[in-house]
């Protein structure tokens, strides 16, 4: 799968196709959109990016409409994903994007300094998938 065969490539190489699709989306709306999630996606299943934080410690790269738990004081980082036995899963819904544009490069650089590569990375829709859009 698509996700498996990025492990092959350094993070210089990631940085470099990012950089591509970032460049060659310079346009607004949906078509921006499901370029840039295509990489939010990646990097979340690409580095061991961890399932919840505090928000005061949370780094945010875009914009997308999250749960609330920041109510609660905490950030998932890892969201649209979720670890559930062993298999990275998407388990979030879209619920739309507001504000700045996605700093993917900013992302990318954040999470390759932060966080290790994932060993293995397993990414499967949940049992009962909705229309995913992220």
């Amino acid at each position: 799968n698509a996700m498996t065969s990025l492990r092959q490539y350094s993070d210089n190489q990631i940085l470099n196709g990012i950089l591509c699709i970032v460049n060659n989306n310079k346009i607004s709306g949906e078509d921006y959109l499901d370029n840039m999630s295509k990489i939010y996606i990646a990097l979340r299943a690409l580095y061991q990016v961890p399932g919840q934080l505090s928000a005061s410690a949370a780094s945010v790269f875009g914009g997308w409409i999250r749960p609330g738990s920041e109510a609660s004081g905490t950030y998932s980082p890892l969201w649209p994903l979720q670890q559930i036995n062993g298999k990275l899963m998407v388990t979030g819904q879209y619920n739309g994007y507001l504000g700045f544009d996605y700093d993917a490069i900013g992302e990318f650089s954040y999470f390759s300094r932060h966080y290790p590569r994932a060993v293995v990375i397993v990414v499967d829709t949940d049992p009962a998938p909705t229309e995913r859009k992220f």
